[in-house]
């Protein structure tokens, strides 16, 4: 959709040809090389592709598209190919690209969608981007005063390495079930010297009874789960209240934080500002992970449901992000 306009059947096509180019020109280092300037000739030979070819994939993507700029016989990059579109690249078309690809498999096979992600460069992806995204519920936590927390579908880390950083008294769990974000985690916990206050554990956010060990449990004061239960409504919403009941059985009264975002495909409500919002609710459904609730009243169902206490709420005006802090 174009300025709230919906794409006819030649504007989806050549939507699906240009992303496939720009993804292409991603992958293949041409966009990152473009940083002056340079013929396609150049371009051809530094990044070892056919000149002839990668000439008319510039000059469509160019001529359509506000990643790159023509001047004369040069191409360049434009300001938008910087980190957040590198993050919606690799995203969307790589960790996802296979299911957005297998569309017509996913519609009469719903079990396999969960199985076409690439979890390696979904972890790639989250590694790539750094912590910025959650350097301000690290900012919340550190508030709170929250000094031995448990990160559940703790991606690379970052939150639980930034907390340590500032804080030689905090230490810190993350349950993670990739393997691959798992180890860009050690990485990050490595490379910023915490490893002694900051861990990585196997385990399945749906099996909490069993993925952390007991003596982890007792020393924990409060539990984060930051963009982790979008990923329990594939069944509607009775995956995420399973969820939190056997949280609380495990531990009882602390405090959690979830920081999230209010699903839009199919509610009828807007979605704000943030132009990724419905995409991300088309990938969360190829994938298996469902449409998260739409708003706070339907929340705080699920918490009600769950016998947990909803304590505090801020919501994101400009998006649809969101942070609950309830009480197991």
């Amino acid at each position: 959709m174009r300025g709230g306009r919906r794409l006819g059947p030649a504007e989806l096509m050549e939507g699906l040809y240009l992303a496939q180019a720009a993804l292409a020109l991603h992958e293949l280092g041409v966009l990152a090389a473009m940083e002056t300037t340079v013929t396609a000739e150049e371009l051809a030979a530094q990044c070892g592709v056919d000149a002839a070819m990668l000439r008319g994939t510039l000059d469509y993507v160019a001529e359509r598209t506000t990643l790159v700029r023509k001047t004369g016989e040069g191409y360049g990059r434009t300001e938008e190919y910087g980190r957040e579109a590198e993050f919606l690249f690799d995203l969307y078309g790589g960790a996802y690209g296979g299911n957005a690809a297998g569309v017509a498999r996913v519609l009469k096979n719903p079990r396999a969608a969960a199985r076409m992600v690439d979890r390696g460069r979904h972890a790639a992806a989250f590694a790539k981007a750094g912590g910025e995204g959650n350097a301000w519920i690290a900012a919340v936590v550190r508030d709170l005063g929250w000094n031995r927390v448990l990160d559940i579908g703790c991606g690379p880390a970052a939150m639980l390495v930034e907390l340590a950083r500032g804080n030689e008294g905090f230490a810190g769990w993350g349950l993670e079930f990739s393997e691959a974000m798992r180890e860009a985690a050690r990485r990050n916990i490595r490379g910023a010297g915490v490893g002694r206050r900051v861990r990585v554990l196997e385990g399945d956010l749906k099996r909490m009874e069993t993925a952390v060990p007991e003596k982890v449990l007792s020393k924990v004061e409060a539990v984060t789960a930051c963009q982790a239960v979008n990923e329990l409504f594939g069944n509607g919403t009775s995956g995420a209240v399973a969820w939190l009941r056997r949280l609380r059985r495990v531990l009882p009264g602390r405090p959690l934080l979830i920081a999230d975002y209010y699903g839009r495909l199919g509610n009828g409500r807007k979605a704000g500002r943030n132009a990724v919002t419905l995409l991300h609710d088309y990938a969360q459904l190829l994938s298996g992970q469902g449409v998260p609730p739409a708003g706070i009243e339907e929340w705080v169902r699920i918490y009600e449901s769950a016998g947990v206490r909803p304590v505090h709420v801020v919501e994101d005006v400009s998006s649809t992000r969101f942070l609950h802090i309830v009480v197991l």
